[in-house]
């Protein structure tokens, strides 16, 4: 049996930072927010849900230009998830996940950026 590991989401990309290691190649590191609205009948009011995601998109010969990723703008990303585990500053072990990009599409640019 096959497994797969695929996520996609669409929302709002927020803080953008592009990173230039020395001997390998750009990536950048961005958020994304989805945002789910639901009636609460015990509160007689409309509950807002963000829930905020981590994505890496590496630049290569299909995405050259990692400098058109702008905060605030809609987005579709498709990707796999990756758990990564870390030392804190404190010393404390610490666990992350990242949504690794295969493809962007930026929805207020007219392009699907494939990775």
């Amino acid at each position: 049996m096959e497994q797969i590991n695929k996520v996609e989401v669409l929302g709002t990309m927020g803080n953008v930072r592009i990173y230039n290691p020395p001997g390998q190649p750009p990536f950048a590191r961005f958020s994304v927010v989805t945002k789910r609205v639901y009636y609460q009948k015990s509160t007689d009011s409309d509950i807002v849900e963000n829930t905020w995601h981590s994505v890496v998109l590496n630049q290569d010969r299909n995405f050259p230009d990692l400098s058109i990723l702008q905060g605030g703008g809609t987005c579709h990303v498709i990707g796999r998830i990756r758990n990564s585990k870390y030392l804190g500053q404190d010393g404390q072990e610490r666990y992350s996940s990242d949504i690794i990009a295969q493809s962007v599409k930026l929805l207020n640019e007219p392009s699907t950026i494939p990775v």
